[in-house]
């Protein structure tokens, strides 16, 4: 789900707005008789790249907003004691 909010979603939107934006010009196209837009002469590039835009833009505010701070203590990797594996942690 996290692949698919951070990644996917960010880098379709602006193809799943195009999309909606042809289908209800297509559908008010024949209803008023005129020439309705075609897909193949959409604006691809620009897409394309507003969609990579919007996917840098998500994974900063991300990297930014989340996490721990550096002097959050010293981290302790995952280690092996008394038979079992103890996760990592921050002392």
């Amino acid at each position: 789900m996290r692949v698919l909010v951070q990644y996917v979603l960010p880098f379709l939107l602006p193809t799943l707005c195009y999309l909606t934006w042809v289908w209800f010009a297509t559908r008010k196209s024949k209803a008023q008789g005129t020439v309705a837009p075609k897909l193949s002469d959409g604006p691809w590039p620009w897409l394309i790249g507003s969609g990579a835009l919007l996917v840098i833009i998500m994974l900063s505010v991300i990297a930014y907003t989340s996490g721990d701070s550096p002097d959050a203590g010293v981290y302790q990797p995952p280690r092996w004691e008394d038979g079992k594996i103890v996760p990592p942690s921050f002392e």
